[in-house]
């Protein structure tokens, strides 16, 4: 009796790791962690900024002081960075060789990226529903250019344990779609900056 019990127990705990895993979510984006340390180091800067690198490395944004352009120089904390990938190294869903990263507390919360809108929508979103799955939202839109063309696109969300990815198809031109994948503290961290950025600075 005992050994039956025993062996309940052990395929019950069995039967939760297996769970587990199959739950899991997946919070690597491009080989980097959300929700750890950034594992790449600074790109070269040069005295007139960063020069071209040839292996993965990170750029910042200066800041003007008293006319001039300076670099932070202590390691990222909470800020906006650029991560560059070497020329012809890139993702094939990025647009370009450059994706965006979000630094909270000195860990990777969030990443951004730019697609080629229209004409690679429909792959860029077979390859987000391989790693996350159906998403939990799906909008279809219409999008016309200038010469009152229209074009099918969509806006597709997944809402995850701890990450939430958003996939425009389109933004505002017809070759740039963009992708956000972020844990809850880089959301709220996204989230905010953008209602900064739209607040009105001289309310009636």
């Amino acid at each position: 009796m005992q050994n039956r019990i025993k062996l309940a127990f052990f395929s019950f705990g069995l039967l939760l790791i297996v769970a587990s895993n199959i739950f899991a979510v997946d919070m690597t984006v491009f080989g980097f962690t959300l929700g750890e340390k950034l594992s790449i180091t600074e790109c070269e800067r040069k005295s007139l900024g960063y020069e071209n690198s040839k292996s993965m490395c990170f750029e910042r944004f200066s800041k003007y002081v008293n006319g001039v352009e300076t670099y932070p120089t202590e390691p990222p904390n909470n800020e906006n960075l650029l991560i560059k990938f070497p020329y012809g190294d890139s993702p094939q869903i990025v647009s370009g060789n450059v994706i965006s990263g979000i630094i909270l507390d000195g860990k990777l919360e969030g990443i951004s990226f730019s697609t080629s809108g229209i004409s690679d929508a429909d792959y860029v979103l077979a390859k987000l529903q391989e790693k996350y799955g159906k998403p939990s939202t799906y909008i279809p839109r219409k999008i016309e250019n200038a010469m009152g063309a229209s074009f099918d696109s969509f806006i597709a969300g997944w809402k995850l344990e701890n990450l939430d990815i958003s996939f425009f198809g389109v933004k505002t031109k017809l070759d740039e779609g963009q992708v956000f994948i972020d844990t809850n503290k880089g959301g709220a961290w996204r989230k905010k900056q953008h209602e900064e950025l739209n607040k009105d600075k001289r309310p009636l």
